[in-house]
């Protein structure tokens, strides 16, 4: 499979980091550990999730007592050899995390771009580094609608449309936005297009809130449906 980016850690204040990837969680022994002033390297590959925290079981493990037990998650999906990958972070802990100089908050989610940099407070920095062939999408929209700010991650793709990473403006909570192309004109008709997907989409477990807007774009594309993020 191939590696998509790593994540390059630093200690802070002598904090003493432990990697375990692809073995049972807090089997450290065969792992690097890092010392004060070194770096530790961890390839990132698609579909891969990473936890970080004080406990032995995390992937990551920072030995400070200023990290929660379990202080964040690092994962990535792909929806398609074609797409880009979409990394994500997860604030778990007490005290937020940095992304890149800004508090995220417990229970939010970040997207992970190159050159990022992840601060757990007083035990590490993580800068994320995403390999050139993966850095974009080839199908990329990135562009503001009234108060929707729409991403160039593609998060999936069907017969009449793709789905993108879309957040609201001033908020850091994440959504799935569905733009069609409307050269699809019969299955517009009548209202059905958003009855239709509002349907499909009310069946999907991890959906939590389906609105049925539907807003044009331009002349060739139906902005449609807004899903709020899974976690």
């Amino acid at each position: 499979m191939d590696c998509i980016g790593y994540l390059k850690i630093e200690p802070i204040e002598k904090t003493q980091i432990k990697v375990s990837i692809n073995q049972k969680p807090g089997k450290h022994k065969a792992n690097k550990k890092s010392l004060p002033g070194n770096h530790t390297l961890i390839p990132l590959q698609p579909l891969q999730v990473l936890t970080i925290g004080r406990s032995f079981t995390k992937n990551i493990h920072l030995n400070n007592p200023t990290v929660s037990m379990n202080h964040g998650v690092i994962w990535s999906t792909q929806f398609d050899e074609d797409s880009a990958p979409v990394v994500y972070l997860h604030d778990q802990s007490r005290n937020a995390i940095q992304h890149n100089g800004n508090e995220l908050g417990r229970g939010k989610i970040a997207i992970l771009n190159d050159d990022d940099v992840i601060e757990i407070q007083m035990a590490a920095k993580i800068t994320f580094k995403a390999i050139a062939d993966h850095a974009s999408s080839i199908n990329e929209v990135d562009q503001s609608l009234e108060d929707w700010e729409i991403t160039n991650k593609l998060i999936g793709s069907g017969s009449f449309g793709s789905v993108f990473l879309a957040r609201k403006t001033n908020s850091s909570q994440l959504f799935a936005v569905k733009i069609i192309q409307k050269n699809y004109s019969s299955y517009f008709s009548g209202g059905y297009l958003t009855s239709h997907e509002s349907e499909l989409l009310a069946r999907i477990k991890h959906v939590r809130n389906c609105l049925t807007t539907s807003t044009h774009l331009d002349k060739f594309q139906w902005l449609l449906t807004f899903i709020s993020s899974p976690i």
